[in-house]
């Protein structure tokens, strides 16, 4: 790309023609290589003279990928206007950057590539990590108690009555660059930064023991230290660039925003702009995916529901389940009782997967068909089906976070910062989960489109009270006549 420190003649000429045109990310990947160039580089090229820069939440969020990001392009982080989008992702995506997890499984592989570049000495020691996993599982953990908090020195500890700690995380990172000169990626400089990383902060951080199996039975130790509090990030952003514009379709409460993301704010909520006359919103409360009303005969009951609303539905529609598992749970009877094509989303799909099975069901916008997904799945949240092709959403159940240690902490966390822990840490997070879903069907000012809510706990003072203002929500056990009035007056203002 440069010759003698000058750009060479083919990368000033892409930078020409990149100067004038919008590209999308895949495009411009295409438009680089085509020409031999590399995409990150020419990036920075045109960032440089940007004054909008389109970036994934990593590249701010990330204080190494953000300091080399603002030194690449020659920008200063007090200058710049962030604007985040789907903010209501924000605190979750925090909370993930700064927690970090080790497990037995990487910790073997470790050990093998340390024995492979000739340092079985450092393999030796990288088990005695292995070792301190399983005392603290013998001490902690039985078949009855499968996680356990623990201490950040219950590990260094075990680890010290053998090897120094920074002997050992230095032993690490030097069989990492010898490994990461063959590839990508190592098991040692992953041990390496989890063990500095493990000796960080008390406060705002959970540190959990878990004992699991693999797919093939095998038992599986993780040890996790976990992230809290948003804030810890959020926080010094807004202290270093020149503002934060936060927004999102869902960013409900607003006071529960400005409290995780620990920085003072003007807020603004904006009256939803589509005719509210336009859309049906329904709570069914007659069902309910609780766990101590799972059962069969619950599965057909809410498979009947499903099923007799879509068939008749005039058009597209989709169902959110709170889990895969519960999906194909309830699907088994869906199967025998819908008229209608059925889709099924499948986890971690590529993106040409997705796009391949979006066109598939966009085609069957005249007979009608049905997507059946997870809640936080492939389609949960931030894909458009445009043009009124989606005429019906289902949300099956409450998505609500599993109530093991990590999310007991978050409550707890959340309790003792706010005194809102039960609404911070698991109620708002499934709520807005579910309000995103049913955000899939009216996509413009002429859309029209029907949103059931099917679980009992919908009406519950403590799940009702978190639904935006305005969103107009009907009760009734007998949903098909509400959906055949409202398409049937196609100018019905609902009462």
């Amino acid at each position: 790309m440069k010759n003698k420190d000058k750009l060479s003649v083919q990368t000033q000429a892409a930078l020409s023609e990149l100067s004038k045109k919008i590209l999308h990310v895949e495009e411009f990947k295409e438009y680089t290589k085509s020409n031999i160039l590399c995409p990150f580089e020419v990036a920075c090229l045109v960032a440089k003279k940007a004054s909008v820069i389109i970036a994934d939440y990593h590249h701010i969020l990330s204080p190494s990928i953000r300091e080399h990001l603002m030194e690449r392009i020659n920008k200063d982080l007090s200058e710049c206007i962030i604007i985040i989008d789907e903010a209501h992702n924000l605190p979750s995506r925090c909370r993930e950057l700064l927690s970090t997890q080790l497990s037995t499984i990487s910790i073997d592989i470790a050990i093998k590539e340390a024995e492979s570049t000739g340092f079985k000495d450092i393999g030796s020691s990288i088990k005695y990590i292995k070792d301190a996993f399983e005392k603290l599982s013998n001490l902690k953990l039985n078949k009855d108690t499968r996680e356990c908090l623990i201490t950040k020195t219950d590990l260094l500890v075990e680890i010290s009555k053998f090897i120094d700690t920074d002997q050992l995380i230095n032993d690490l990172f030097f069989i990492g660059e010898k490994i990461k000169e063959i590839k990508k990626r190592s098991a040692c400089t992953h041990i390496a930064n989890f063990l500095i990383n493990w000796q960080g902060p008390d406060e705002g951080f959970s540190r959990i023991l878990k004992l699991n199996r693999t797919d093939r039975g095998k038992e599986l130790l993780t040890l996790n230290y976990n992230c809290l509090d948003p804030a810890l990030i959020t926080k010094i952003l807004a202290e270093m660039s020149h503002s934060i514009i936060c927004m999102s379709g869902t960013l409900t409460p607003l006071d529960m925003y400005k409290d995780l993301f620990g920085f003072e704010a003007v807020t603004a909520d904006f009256k939803n702009p589509f005719p509210h006359f336009n859309k049906l919103s329904i709570i069914v409360p007659d069902t309910t995916t609780k766990f101590t009303a799972r059962s069969q005969d619950m599965y057909k009951k809410i498979a009947v529901y499903c099923s007799s609303i879509v068939n008749e539905i005039p058009g597209n529609s989709a169902i959110f389940f709170p889990s895969y598992e519960l999906r194909d749970r309830i699907n088994f009877y869906i199967q025998n009782l819908c008229i209608k094509t059925t889709f099924l989303e499948v986890p971690n799909m590529s993106k040409d997967e997705k796009s391949e099975l979006i066109d598939k069901f966009k085609s069957y916008k005249n007979s009608g068909a049905v997507l059946l997904g997870a809640s936080s799945g492939n389609f949960g949240e931030g894909i458009d089906i445009e043009d009124n092709i989606l005429k019906c959403v289902i949300v099956v159940g409450v998505p609500l976070d599993r109530p093991d240690l990590e999310t007991q902490e978050l409550i707890r966390y959340y309790d003792n910062k706010f005194g809102k822990g039960w609404d911070y840490g698991y109620i708002m997070p499934a709520i807005i989960k579910c309000l995103q879903n049913a955000g899939r069907c009216i996509r413009s000012e002429n859309d029209r489109g029907v949103i059931i809510f099917l679980d009992q706990r919908y009406i519950w003072d403590s799940y009702f009270k978190c639904f935006p203002k305005d969103s107009n929500l009907r009760i009734t056990k007998e949903p098909i006549k509400r959906i055949k009035e409202f398409f049937e007056n196609k100018e019905n203002i609902l009462s």
